[in-house]
């Protein structure tokens, strides 16, 4: 049950760190939740990089069509 709530990211024991740490040494789990926290920041990361590339493309296209409009005048 606790691999299942760590896969699915329900494991969430921070007031209990010592306990937790016994329990999972005792039940042979490895888990380290610095670094699912440190991946989801980085995908968060990535995801903002995304957004703001996917605008840069956008403004591209805006700025071409811009400049086919003024160069029909």
């Amino acid at each position: 049950e606790v691999q299942r709530l760590i896969k699915e990211g329900e494991w969430n024991t921070k007031e209990f760190t010592e306990m937790r740490n016994i329990l999972l040494k005792k039940l042979e789990i490895e888990h380290n939740p610095i670094d699912n926290e440190v991946i989801l920041e980085k995908l968060k990361s990535y995801d903002e990089k995304l957004e703001k590339l996917e605008e840069l493309e956008k403004l591209k296209e805006l700025e071409k069509l811009l400049k086919e409009i003024c160069a029909k005048k």
